[in-house]
């Protein structure tokens, strides 16, 4: 079932792109989220990336959104 898959990616992105403009509306330096998310305001403009990497969270959900497999995202970034 691509099409309601490609709906629930679509929507992740969008939640993605919102929650870094709440995050860079309030000023802050670095925010870790769990084991391997993190937002900082000196990396990507604040976007949420990540953790030790700079690979935008939003990035990674276009790519699946497109219909690559996970292992096919992960050997598009070295640092995965």
């Amino acid at each position: 079932m691509p099409w309601p898959r490609c709906k629930l990616v679509s929507s992740l992105v969008k939640f993605a792109n919102q929650y870094d403009r709440e995050l860079v509306s309030n000023v802050m330096a670095r925010i870790e989220i769990g084991k391997h998310l993190a937002t900082d305001s000196r990396v990507c403009g604040g976007r949420l990336i990540f953790r030790g990497t700079r690979i935008l969270v939003s990035d990674a959900f276009e790519l699946a959104a497109a219909g690559y497999a996970p292992d096919k995202i992960a050997s598009q970034y070295r640092e995965f």
